[in-house]
């Protein structure tokens, strides 16, 4: 257990009163030790959010703004192993997700609660993608904060991540019209585990929250309440659960679902390898630049992840079509070709068909005049995505006018995805990011 939480069959719990003392004592040091800094960098966190409608207005969630406050939360509400059979999205790990072990106090039942972390139809739910804006200081310390966490208030800072666009719900609630209240959010990163470097994770706020360590629960905050503060420390978890040097996940479940107000607080010191879409993390061996030494060693904070371009990146549909640089011919090879097929991703599963593609070129040539070709799909019978070392990773021989590229065992990088022709010379080539780390 952490805190005064039971975990209960829970195989990450603590272990003994005395690290429970310990525990406390390093929170508060954690907690002091940034009052005075100056934050010396920062790190973005994408986090996925979905709007709901509360239970009091047509068509509303049961399960918001449905429950009064109490103290204390509702622990054990869900079960201790995070559930990975959720539904899957351009949202990377987003089938992992939390499990209710049925109606309690303040929830309405299983089937409600799957309706949280997983896409519905948009008369139940509605997803866009945020930005967590942590604060980095020089003592390997992340902290967000936020003491007024409306993420989707009107004018925010939210993508809608669905084709065409959709829009909140809107501020429904009759007495807190100023802000969008009724939603949940969900991060998921991973990170090396460092014994004895006293890595701990910290959550202040309200209402419901769930955080999964290699897939296990360790802070179990659920129901409705005020803001309350847990935390758990990796080295005081059962002994074998984690082991030094190797790399874990770890899930991050919220819901804010009732009005008055909303607050989040996440002080950690743990150092997260990424996020979806977060740059890798650098290490280096001296002090330049915007650095943070954690666990001994240097380490350089990744550019800034720009949330909108991330959010069109993950979109279920894409509507511009895939730029082909030409590589048939010298007296094209600065060329560039324009082929539209359709794409849509659903999961890791990215399928193409250009059945009714467009099959006009527009050939800008040396001089940079645009001249129009024809492009005979017939031309290339084959798609293969290689990795920047140059090495064939899929290949798919093409039927018919359509194609399925499978990314479910790749690492988080860039891929070159090449048209061949029959004799397997590239006539095309278009770059991939692929922002899953599974």
């Amino acid at each position: 257990m952490q805190g005064d939480t039971d975990m209960g069959s829970n195989t990450a719990g603590c272990i003994c009163f005395g690290s429970m003392v310990k525990l406390m004592v390093l929170t508060l040091f954690l907690y002091y030790s940034v009052f005075g800094q100056s934050p010396i960098a920062s790190l973005v966190m994408p986090a996925k959010i979905r709007d709901f409608k509360e239970s009091n207005t047509p068509g509303g969630h049961p399960d918001f703004q449905n429950y009064g406050w109490t103290t204390p939360s509702s622990p054990n509400a869900v079960y201790p192993s995070i559930d990975v059979t959720g539904s899957k999205s351009t949202f990377p790990l987003d089938n992992r997700n939390p499990k209710l072990r049925g109606p309690g106090k303040h929830f309405s039942g299983a089937t409600n609660f799957d309706d949280w972390y997983n896409d519905r139809d948009s008369t139940i739910n509605r997803p866009f993608l945020i930005g967590l804006t942590f604060n980095v200081y020089e003592n390997c310390l992340f902290v967000y904060s936020n003491t007024a966490f409306f993420p989707i208030d009107d004018g925010g800072d939210f993508y809608s991540t669905t084709v065409p666009p959709q829009a909140t719900f809107g501020h429904l609630q009759s007495k807190y019209l100023q802000h969008n209240f009724s939603f949940t959010m969900e991060f998921h990163t991973t990170f090396t585990y460092v014994k004895g470097a006293d890595q701990v994770f910290t959550f202040n706020g309200d209402d419901d929250v769930w955080v999964y360590i290699n897939d296990s629960l360790v802070i179990d905050l659920g129901g409705l309440h005020p803001p309350r503060r847990e935390s758990v420390n990796l080295d005081q978890l059962k002994p074998g659960f984690l082991r030094d040097g190797n790399k874990y996940t770890l899930d991050f479940f919220s819901a804010e679902r009732h009005t008055g107000s909303s607050q989040i607080q996440i002080t950690t010191s743990i150092l997260f390898d990424n996020g979806p879409g977060v740059g890798i993390l650098t290490k280096t061996s001296a002090a330049k630049g915007k650095l943070v030494r954690c666990y001994g060693e240097w380490v350089e904070m990744p550019p800034l992840t720009n949330i909108g371009k991330l959010a069109s990146a993950m979109t279920e549909t894409e509507a511009s079509g895939i730029l082909l640089q030409n590589h048939a011919g010298a007296n094209r090879k600065n060329s560039a070709e324009t082929w539209n097929p359709h794409m849509k991703w659903s999961g890791s599963q990215l399928h193409l068909d250009w059945s009714d593609a467009q099959s006009s070129i527009q050939a800008k040539l040396e001089t940079g005049k645009t001249n129009p070709s024809s492009f005979n799909t017939q031309n290339f019978s084959q798609l293969a995505l290689v990795n920047t070392q140059g090495q064939k990773k899929r290949s798919v021989r093409l039927k018919g006018q359509s194609a399925n590229l499978d990314f479910s065992d790749f690492e988080s990088g860039v891929y070159r995805l090449m048209a061949l022709n029959p004799q397997g010379a590239i006539i095309g080539s278009q770059r991939i990011t692929w922002l899953v780390s599974q």
